[in-house]
């Protein structure tokens, strides 16, 4: 059978007249497989197989997460719309919710007896009519007055995957109140089917929310980073297409605070909508250096390695010529003389590209849907001429084409070595904290863009609406609740 590209073919067909003739067959380019690294668990490492691997007690020993903090009181809020978001009541959730008790006990978090849920009502016509301020108000009432006292760890089950519902939840807790919260789906949570495997990966988050980490790759294949380095994330989203015309964007920085490279607080501010260059990035970078300064016995870091997500290569010189200048004035004013600044490198991680690989063995795929293994690399014949820039396929494909991420180095004072960077940037794809498999872009440009989603969230009306709500000063404008500032609460 022959195989017709129908991509070339409709091109061939447009640009005959012009004498131009593009090739039916796909450009062949040459590609290495990084093998996976080895995890680390709290007893015993964890061998990662096709970019994913298993949270088993059984495999990992018991309490397997690398430090587990504990949880001690926590609390249960039941959110019902129209009918009860569990068949018979909260009284039928009980085993389940006895038995996520039992799986985070399980990973070490020594989570508190359990406490009787709490249940809340929203009408449905609240939601569809995206009555946000309504939503709002009754979810914090509940959580004023029908706890006895506010809670340490709120867990809060949904009826339903309903955004506006979500939004508000995000809001109170995160910024009205201050309580660390996780929201899970009530269908979800009470299937029976791999119920552990899911409350394993929702103890994920309830750890590294309370600042503990789950797994990490050794340092060592982490090079050049070090106890000194700090490893930023950088992303801004812009307002959907129909929002009102002064619709903020949302910038937000992460970055690192520990020497295993696992906790990225955050900083996140609005600006002037649809701009890509973040506009108080200085303000935010002394955010973040302050902190690692506070978690490393009053030191700064001697090398600062940054992931900018959502730049276009049109942008690379404006992403120099001002954001790069933010992080100068930053250590002139925490280091002082240019002399004592850290080496600083960016690199920016594209994924809106055309470019896909299809491998031309079958050893070299995946096994299950024909796409390139985990870790390929290409940085040789579709690369730029004169960019330092490679692409990385980091993550198993669930379905369909997998994309690899485009990263292209813009300032290097570090002076990374090729090898190196990519050993790194495939290594660091390993240590997303909610995830058993590795991942599609790198984790602290990961953490920003999950960040700036959460942004969204506190601006459901302005961002998500239908136009007609306008940014006042009244509305969310920057950051959260201080009792949150310092852990990852938007992961």
């Amino acid at each position: 059978m022959t195989k017709i590209n129908p991509i070339a073919d409709g091109l061939n067909t447009a640009f005959s007249r012009f004498g131009i003739k593009v090739s039916s067959s796909l450009l062949t380019v040459p590609g290495r497989i990084l093998p996976a690294p080895m995890l680390q668990y709290r007893s015993k490492p964890c061998e990662p197989r096709n970019g994913a691997w298993n949270l088993d007690p059984r495999q990992l020993g018991q309490k397997p997460f690398r430090i587990a903090k504990s949880l001690g009181a926590w609390n249960i809020l039941i959110i019902n719309s129209g009918r009860d978001t569990f068949p018979g009541g909260a009284q039928a959730a009980l085993p389940h919710f006895q038995g996520f008790r039992k799986t985070l006990d399980t990973y070490g978090m020594n989570p508190g007896p359990l406490q009787p849920p709490v249940s809340l009502n929203i009408q449905p016509n609240d939601l569809m009519d995206k009555n946000v301020d309504k939503v709002t108000q009754e979810i914090s009432h509940a959580l004023r007055t029908q706890f006895k006292e506010k809670p340490n760890f709120l867990f809060v089950i949904l009826p339903g995957d309903n955004a506006v519902l979500y939004d508000c939840v995000k809001f109170v807790c995160d910024c009205q109140l201050g309580v660390p919260n996780i929201c899970n789906i009530g269908s979800k949570f009470s299937k029976e089917k791999g119920q552990m495997q899911y409350f394993a990966n929702v103890a994920m988050k309830f750890n590294q929310k309370l600042g503990g980490v789950n797994h990490t790759v050794e340092l060592s294949k982490l090079a050049p980073l070090d106890a000194q380095t700090i490893v930023f994330g950088i992303d801004v989203t812009h307002p959907s297409p129909g929002s009102n015309e002064q619709a903020p964007s949302i910038a937000g920085v992460v970055a690192s605070v520990d020497s295993i490279f696992s906790q990225y607080p955050a900083s996140m501010r609005t600006q002037k909508g649809r701009q890509e260059m973040v506009e108080e990035l200085e303000e935010m970078i002394i955010e973040r250096l302050k902190l690692w300064q506070k978690r490393n016995q009053n030191k700064l870091p001697n090398k600062v390695i940054v992931y900018r997500d959502g730049v276009s290569e049109g942008q690379f010189r404006i992403v120099l010529e001002t954001e790069y200048p933010a992080f100068k004035k930053a250590f002139d004013k925490l280091y002082g003389a240019e002399s004592k600044h850290p080496k600083i490198s960016i690199i920016v991680v594209g994924k809106r590209h055309h470019t896909r690989f299809y491998p031309t063995k079958m050893e070299d795929t995946d096994g299950k849907t024909g796409n390139p293994q985990p870790g390929t690399i290409v940085d040789r014949a579709v690369t730029g001429e004169k960019l330092f820039d490679f692409f990385l396929l980091a993550h198993q494909g669930l379905q369909g084409t997998s994309k690899p991420a485009h990263y292209v180095v813009i300032k290097d004072d570090i002076k990374l070595g090729a090898d190196q960077l990519q050993s790194l940037t495939h290594n660091l794809c390993y240590t997303f904290a909610r995830a058993t498999r590795s991942v599609s872009i790198c984790p602290p440009a990961y953490y920003a863009d999950i960040l700036c989603e959460r942004g969204r969230s506190y601006l459901q009306g302005v961002l998500k609406g239908d136009g007609s709500t306008t940014f006042s000063d009244s509305e969310w404008h920057r950051d959260v609740n201080p009792a949150l500032m310092e852990t990852m609460y938007y992961l």
